[in-house]
């Protein structure tokens, strides 16, 4: 798989919280930032496609109602 590199400036609290993540899990930062990269894209992209479903009509919506307040 082809790979790109990317730079960034993190905050050090969030470096922080990173880094106990990673030696909690027994992973490299490296990896460690990456499935957090990949749950992030895989997330929104859902919540994306469930927009567009939603927008376009092509989802069922189930409608709840409370009852007695």
């Amino acid at each position: 798989m082809a790979e790109k590199t990317l730079t960034l400036q993190v905050p050090t609290a969030l470096h922080d919280r990173l880094t106990v993540l990673a030696d909690r899990t027994g992973q490299s930062m490296e990896a460690t930032l990456l499935a957090a990269l990949e749950e992030f894209a895989e997330r929104w992209e859902e919540h994306l496609r469930a927009c567009d479903s939603l927008e376009a009509g092509n989802e069922a919506r189930v409608l709840l109602h409370v009852v007695n307040e």
